[in-house]
């Protein structure tokens, strides 16, 4: 039985008081609200939102190679936000390799993402970069 069949068979029950009924309601009204499908610049805003936060806490980690992971998540950001702006009609959300459509990005940001992975993991996922500092 769905979540909206269970709040009416409720409300038809006479037996329960009607502050709890009214809970449920109102509970059933708050849950649809948040299941709703958001728009692709409302999960932008979002995704701008969680990164700035976890910048924020990871400032307090004292540790340089994890904060380096905001500047993917910034980059992250900005390709989802030019491919939508290029693509209207397209859903950056569905760009990844489970759905086998991709983000295609520039030289530069290609260089970006790898001096970021290279900082974090050194030279672990790309093992001939000489992007390491001595």
């Amino acid at each position: 039985m769905c979540l909206g069949c269970c709040v009416v068979t409720l409300a038809s029950d006479d037996s329960l008081p009607s502050w709890l009924i009214s809970s449920c309601f109102l509970a059933f009204t708050y849950f649809c609200q948040a299941v709703r499908e958001l728009t692709p610049q409302e999960s932008l805003e979002l995704m701008d939102k969680a990164a700035s936060q976890f910048y924020q806490a990871a400032l307090g980690t004292d540790c340089h190679g994890f904060l380096e992971f905001t500047g993917l998540l910034r980059e992250y950001v900005k390709i989802c936000h030019e491919f939508q702006k290029n693509n209207p009609h397209h859903d950056f959300r569905r760009c990844n390799i489970h759905n086998n459509h991709r983000l295609h990005l520039q030289p530069y940001q290609r260089e970006y993402i790898h001096e970021k992975l290279t900082c974090i993991y050194q030279d672990e996922i790309f093992p001939n970069s000489n992007h390491l500092s001595d």
